[in-house]
């Protein structure tokens, strides 16, 4: 008996899970394409293209198919948000019908992950930072304890609609803090 390999996957986060960091470290494998977040970018589309927005908005397995399709490497991979298509919980269980393999990021600590992210908007700085060095000084970023508990209510919204739309496929879960927070793992 032999056992096939997806050869297409989706790392399904929303931002600061950690999902950058996966996808640099997948990418460093000869055999995975990581698109990272190319599949969002069809809602910047201008002229003429923009007439496809709608249907990828609605039915997104298709591009998401192309550009799997059009994939440097023979295994593609990229990263899917709740807020990126109409339906999430649907498009999970389509792509899982059609074989693609569904990776759940998420954090345990979403004060740390509200934090990351309004950290990142007030500086502008979304990546890893570059190593520091004696004569650096670090930006001092203040946050409005208002806008810090909408960020944390926002971050648990979207954990729990990841989590209802991979309730009922097979998925492979990954936690930030279990599995790439320390860089010993």
């Amino acid at each position: 008996m032999s056992v096939t390999h997806p050869t297409k996957f989706i790392v399904l986060c929303h931002a600061r899970t950690g999902s950058g960091l996966l996808g640099s470290l997948l990418s460093n494998h000869h055999s995975i394409h990581w698109a990272n977040e190319e599949f969002k970018y069809f809602r910047q589309w201008h002229g003429p293209r923009r007439l496809l927005r709608p249907i990828i908005w609605r039915y997104p397995r298709t591009y998401l198919n192309y550009l799997a399709h059009h994939s440097e490497r023979p295994v593609f991979g990229c990263k899917i948000a709740p807020y990126y298509m109409l339906d999430i919980g649907s498009t999970v269980v389509d792509l899982h019908r059609h074989g693609w393999l569904i990776v759940a990021l998420r954090r345990r600590n979403s004060l740390q992950e509200a934090i990351s992210l309004l950290v990142a908007r007030h500086t502008g700085q979304y990546g890893r930072p570059a190593p520091q060095t004696a004569a650096a000084v670090t930006p001092t970023v203040e946050i409005a304890l208002m806008e810090l508990l909408a960020q944390i209510r926002s971050c648990i919204r979207l954990a729990e609609r990841e989590q209802q739309a991979v309730a009922h496929v097979p998925h492979l879960p990954m936690v930030y803090e279990r599995e790439l927070q320390n860089p010993a793992r």
